[in-house]
């Protein structure tokens, strides 16, 4: 602060600072993103500009007694930045900001109001109508574009604080919706058949597929729905879109088959079941059991000798009795969570065998996947027939997931329910030649069994802090090495536990503030809690303190430490007239309140012992104080401090236009102007000090080691020619 507040000898140390971003994430060529639902992803870098360095300059004290001040000046870092999000449309609607719901930067998680005035970002949902980017329109108008179908973000600037490059950033958005649903804070997942639909056919960011090769959806959207199995994947990385595919019906117990030159996706699901979605409509899946035919011995094509139907029956001990899926909780901040299925009768049986786990980061509610990973362990551990067998040719309209009964009498087989997994025509021998599952009703439904509670802690680190409350006073030119300094101690505020300091700011005018300094310790602050009368030095009376505000602890000291000043404290009936104390004895009354007993030392380094009234400030003097020098041209002047608090994590910083500033009178404590002279530094022992005295009739003066007069105060300066 001796930029503002000077005297002294001064040593500037100046931190080198780099003149350009260091860009560690921008790719050209990568995959744009699809963003189906709501979903945290990352960006890619599209353009930067306008990178900035801000200085900011520390002062305080170094060497014993003050003699010089060191400023330390450190910068900070802006640009302008675009970042891509994704392929559009996204976002809830063209009313306002509506793509980003959270952001994730470094350590801080910004949600609410907070992120655009926090962030100061503008963003684009990729439409078909897309406006430029209102500041690179205005500042660089040859290089904007309108980036139609492209969503993006643009921050106009965006802090990146201490770091020359960009913070880690990642963004939680509301993005692709599909033809049935949009999505919302109410709908976050989506029916998995109408993303494949519209990953797959889109004109904007689809893969080509023609609509006319694509087949009904209808029963796969309901048996989704009725399932509730919903899903909010992003696509970041080029992904065949049969391998999307694959994933997406395996998770919903679909099987997608090509026949009669359509894509067709047909459920395994063998029970009816329904589901209410969170606008009250009830959506019922219809289980379809009804064999399409019912083959007995005299359909079945085979050769002398061989069996009509074969069996190919999986051992009990080479099933997986635990499924594992590892999706993503949207509640933990889209953190991965590995969910568990498991079938205790047969763990006990055979013992654990697991499968590996399934990585399924297209799911972001573990409840969702727990229910997947519940239908698939019963399909893993009960279904354990494989029947193959041959049929002629008048049985050609037989598909994939078509139900057959099947009657073998070698077999002991009677009007058995089979699927068929696999038809494969056989045109040399002629046929088809059929592979099939038993259908044991319910095995391919889910069952709702609960989900754990979130096994991960995730905590933002962008919590409020609280605001800071403070003691804020000159003290004796004895205590500051001869230059005239302020000194800050600050604490949280009252209840608040996760004020952790404070960026402490100044201004002259109460407009415009520059940065000074940081508070890092709680300041061990409160008030009396009784009346204290003027007295001796030294004194055996007791000084009541209270602690609460500051949740703070005093401990006891040898006489020769309060001798020493080294347990000093100052209470504060005035500003203009503060009294420094040093105590032995601090016992403990009641939480955070303390009586100071047995030896006090009253009106220390050049104070005055004075009457205090209950209720003044009372602050212990130690490392948690900054301090700042002054110089005397602000004495008599109002100055102004704003102390702008961050929580516990180092997070949370406040913004300084929301807090408010505290007013001071700088006081002529040891200050005199002098036109033409210097007033002498003078080491403590030799300090001259003048005060008043209640009992000196007719303003005579009485020593006692100190000059005393009048009760005006009075100070004796001493300069040198």
């Amino acid at each position: 602060m001796s930029g503002l507040f000077g005297g002294g000898t001064t040593i500037n140390n100046e931190q080198a600072h780099v003149g350009s971003l260091r860009v560690q994430t921008s790719s050209e060529g990568v995959s744009i993103p699809l963003v189906y639902g709501l979903a945290r992803m990352s960006p890619n870098l599209l353009w930067y500009d306008d990178f900035k360095a801000i200085p900011h300059t520390t002062s305080q004290e170094s060497g014993k007694g003050g003699g010089s001040t060191v400023n330390n000046t450190t910068y900070t870092y802006t640009a302008a930045v675009m970042m891509g999000l994704g392929e559009g449309p996204v976002g809830l609607n063209d009313e306002g900001q509506t793509v980003i719901k959270t952001v994730w930067k470094n350590k801080d998680i910004i949600s609410g109001g907070d992120r655009f005035t926090k962030l100061n970002y503008q963003e684009k949902r990729g439409t078909s109508s897309n406006s430029s980017w209102g500041y690179m329109a205005t500042n660089y108008p040859a290089k904007s574009f309108k980036h139609h179908f492209q969503a993006y973000v643009g921050f106009q600037p965006l802090d990146l604080g201490a770091s020359d490059s960009l913070p880690n950033l990642s963004f939680e958005i509301y993005g692709r919706s599909v033809s049935n649903r949009s999505v919302s804070d109410l709908y976050p997942d989506l029916n998995p058949a109408m993303i494949i639909k519209d990953f797959l056919t889109s004109t904007t960011g689809g893969a080509g597929f023609p609509s006319a090769s694509l087949g009904d959806l209808e029963v796969f959207r309901t048996y989704a729905e009725a399932s509730f199995f919903m899903a909010a994947p992003v696509y970041q990385e080029s992904t065949p879109a049969a391998e999307m595919l694959d994933k997406l019906c395996k998770l919903s117990n679909v099987a997608p088959f090509w026949s009669e030159g359509l894509l067709k996706f047909v459920p395994f699901g063998d029970q009816n079941v329904s589901h209410t979605d969170n606008s009250s409509v009830t959506w019922n899946y219809t289980a379809n059991l009804t064999p399409r035919f019912l083959l007995g011995p005299d359909d079945f094509l085979a050769e002398v000798g061989e069996d009509p139907v074969k069996v190919r029956r999986r051992r009990s001990s080479d099933a997986f009795n635990s499924i594992r899926i590892e999706c993503l909780d949207r509640w933990a901040g889209y953190n991965a969570r590995i969910v568990e299925a498991k079938d205790l009768a047969s763990i006990t049986v055979l013992g654990y065998r697991p499968a590996d786990v399934l990585e399924a980061h297209e799911i972001c509610s573990p409840e969702v996947a727990q229910r997947m990973a519940q239908v698939m362990l019963q399909r893993e551990v009960y279904l354990r027939n494989e029947y193959e067998f041959k049929l002629g040719w008048r049985y050609s309209q037989l598909e994939q997931m078509d139900i057959v009964s099947l009657t073998d009498p070698l077999l002991g087989l009677a009007g058995k329910l089979v699927r068929l997994t696999k038809t494969t025509d056989d045109a040399e021998e002629g046929g088809i030649t059929c592979l099939a599952e038993e259908v044991l009703a319910g095995l391919s439904t889910g069952k709702d069994f609960g989900v754990a509670p979130t096994d991960k802690f995730v905590k933002t680190q962008n919590f409020a802090p609280g605001t800071a409350n403070s003691v804020v006073f000159q003290p004796p030119l004895s205590m500051s090495g001869g230059t005239p300094q302020i000194w800050v101690g600050a604490w949280g505020n009252g209840s608040v536990t996760t004020w952790g300091g404070a960026e402490v700011w100044f201004s002259d005018d109460n407009t415009t503030f520059a940065r000074i300094g940081e508070v890092t310790m709680h300041a061990r602050a409160g008030f009396l809690s009784a009346n204290l009368a003027a007295g001796s030095d030294p004194s055996t009376v007791t000084i009541s303190v209270d602690l609460t505000d500051s949740r703070s602890a005093l401990t006891s000291g040898a006489q020769a430490l309060a001798d020493a000043g080294d347990t000093a404290c100052v209470i504060l009936s005035n500003i203009a007239t503060p009294e420094i104390i040093d105590y032995t004895t601090a016992t403990l009354t009641a939480t955070y309140k303390y009586n100071l007993t047995t030896y006090l030392r009253r009106g220390q380094q050049c104070s005055y012992s004075q009457a205090h009234l209950s209720g003044v400030k009372f602050m212990r003097l130690d490392e948690a104080v900054q301090k700042f020098d002054i110089d005397a041209s602000r004495v008599g002047k109002t100055v102004y401090f704003k102390l702008v608090s961050y929580n516990t994590t180092g997070g949370g910083l406040q913004d300084i236009a929301g807090v408010s500033s505290q007013s001071y009178v700088v006081q002529p404590l040891g200050i005199e102007v002098v036109a033409g002279l210097v007033p002498l530094t003078v080491e403590t022992g030799e300090q001259l000090c003048v005060e008043s005295a209640a009992s000196a009739p007719g303003g005579r003066w009485t020593v006692r080691g100190r000059v005393q007069m009048n009760k005006a105060a009075a100070r004796v300066y001493v300069y040198s020619l």
